[in-house]
């Protein structure tokens, strides 16, 4: 096979690789986005780490908006910090900072928070420079994940909703911004806004580690 052949071969490789993980963060983002929507959080004024001006944002879009928000090239949950091994057996034992006792909530919180900590441990054992600015993973964080085993994975997914923020949750414009474009009719706007997540995550990977947390933002669903 010529030169050619092979690189034609492994751009066609890397183009499926990149949509079919595209494919899978929408997925991610959606049912994160259906924590948010969920009716029996439709009371809370915060959560995650975003305010009731975001949140109030998101529940007026109409499902073709919401494919903005998912839309976006990385993932818009991250665990801060990264779930530590405690003796839990349940949600129940932790003292919860917010009114959203619902169980059938908590169930799909508990739900979501192991597969997107499976997701990302996941990634961080096969990294690439996709899933590192995709999964918004620092080279410090990545490699701490690489060394759990199965078992330690197990372990840490007990509380890992306890963790979990919104992306970037800090960052004073990115979430206002998204909102702002999935309500808009500009498409330039929109591909602009969901593009800087990505930004935001190539950057954090050049950051100093001790500045904003590897996995970002605030408090467990504050």
């Amino acid at each position: 096979m010529s030169t050619d052949c092979l690189e034609i071969s492994k751009n066609i490789t890397l183009t499926h690789v990149i949509a079919v993980q595209m494919q899978e963060i929408r997925q991610i983002n959606q049912q994160f986005l259906n924590l948010l929507l969920h009716p029996d959080a439709l009371a809370a004024n915060s959560m995650f780490g975003l305010d009731y001006g975001v949140l109030d944002g998101l529940r007026r879009l109409s499902p073709e908006q919401q494919v903005t928000v998912i839309s976006v090239p990385g993932l818009l949950a991250e665990f801060s910090p990264l779930p530590h091994i405690a003796d839990i057996d349940s949600i129940a034992d932790l003292q919860q900072p917010c009114a959203l006792t619902n169980r059938v909530w908590q169930r799909e919180l508990q739900g979501f928070a192991d597969r997107l900590l499976t997701c990302i441990w996941h990634a961080a054992k096969h990294e690439t420079p996709i899933n590192a600015a995709c999964m918004g993973l620092r080279p410090a964080t990545s490699r701490k994940l690489a060394q759990w085993s199965f078992v330690a994975l197990s372990r840490h997914t007990r509380n890992a909703f306890a963790s979990l923020v919104a992306s970037h949750a800090r960052h004073p414009t990115f979430w206002p911004d998204l909102v702002a474009c999935a309500h808009s009719n500009d498409p330039l706007r929109k591909i602009a806004s969901q593009l800087s997540l990505l930004q935001l995550s190539v950057a954090r990977q050049d950051a100093p580690e001790d500045s904003e947390s590897c996995m970002a933002a605030r408090p467990a669903y504050q």
